[in-house]
């Protein structure tokens, strides 16, 4: 397949992170099965990066791109609050009837290249086990709030609010020292909790893959990437079944380094960078096979897709002043 690929905007103050970051993987391709071309109407598919959702992705919705080729224009986005008025990629698009076939789930490639994947530079650890399960991280969720505040009552289980700390922002003094604790604690697991924080995904699935452990996915509305045998090597809790995590985990406590190994191995073969430019593309492929109804007429929902993210963002704002004010 032909690509067209450009930023939403333009200019010194133009963010181009993704698109660069796509310039890279396409340049590493592996199979070199789909091309980057400079011609928009030539190109089979059109790939719009770089959208704000600080002003409710305005250079998106109005690219001219977008209006003159609707359908076979296309974003990649993932950030936490997708929306659903142009069709792609989005990390953590909530699982509804209202996709319509539009969107697909990514990866963090971009992520990672931007805050740095800490598996890269893990050296050769062991995996021991003698955690039963272990988590570290923020209270960005509802659901992990349970999760810091439910007694496990077990001394080989940790779990660990980490709240103070941000990985999403590289320039903390003590990144380093959490980075490797969390990589020695991740290692010393037989099975790893990946629940989902503000967004229905987590970049923590991708490492722990990585790493080889187990990943306990707790996220109901998560979408699971297309290729790896997930079965196989992951499992699968609804988030109101925290407190039963010992007795679910249980059942596979003699199949940990297996599942392990076999997550590993599709890391490998599914999310590696070489391949990651193609895996993208055959996504966008499959949306214009698989989607339920032309572009155009989508274009009429956009008022209420828009109005809902309004909406959405001043309940947002009104919780924090909230959370402020009781903190006084």
């Amino acid at each position: 397949m032909d690509i067209f690929l450009t930023p939403a905007e333009t200019g010194p103050k133009a963010w181009t992170g993704f698109y660069q970051h796509l310039l890279k993987l396409e340049k590493i391709s592996r199979n070199k099965r789909h091309r980057l071309i400079d011609d928009p109407e030539k190109a089979d598919f059109i790939l719009i990066t770089d959208s704000r959702d600080d002003d409710d992705f305005r250079a998106l919705r109005i690219h001219p791109l977008l209006r003159q080729y609707p359908n076979k224009t296309f974003t990649i986005f993932e950030a936490d609050y997708p929306l659903r008025f142009v069709p792609g990629i989005y990390t953590s698009m909530p699982d509804s009837w209202l996709n319509l076939g539009r969107f697909r789930p990514g990866t963090y490639s971009y992520c990672h290249s931007r805050c740095g994947n800490p598996v890269e530079r893990m050296s050769a650890k062991p995996r021991t086990g003698e955690l039963f399960f272990s988590f570290l991280g923020r209270e960005s969720h509802k659901m992990r709030g349970q999760l810091f505040r439910h007694d496990f009552r077990r001394s080989d289980v940790l779990i660990e609010n980490t709240s103070d700390f941000n990985y999403f922002k590289p320039c903390q003094p003590d990144r380093e020292d959490f980075t490797n604790r969390y990589l020695d604690t991740c290692m010393k697991s037989r099975f790893v909790l990946c629940p989902r924080g503000q967004g229905t995904s987590s970049i923590r699935l991708f490492e722990i893959m990585q790493m080889g452990l187990v990943p306990v996915i707790i996220s109901d509305q998560w979408i699971r990437p297309v290729g790896p045998d997930w079965e196989s090597f992951s499992i699968r809790v609804k988030e109101n079944q925290i407190h039963q995590l010992p007795d679910i985990l249980a059942r596979y406590e003699d199949r940990w380094r297996e599942m392990g190994g076999l997550a590993r191995k599709n890391w490998e073969e599914w999310f590696q960078l070489e391949d990651e430019f193609d895996y993208l593309v055959d996504r966008l492929v499959e949306i214009k096979n698989n989607r339920w109804i032309d572009e155009r007429i989508m274009r009429l929902l956009r008022p209420i897709i828009l109005l809902k993210l309004y909406v959405r963002r001043r309940l947002s704002h009104l919780k924090r002043r909230l959370v402020t004010l009781v903190a006084r």
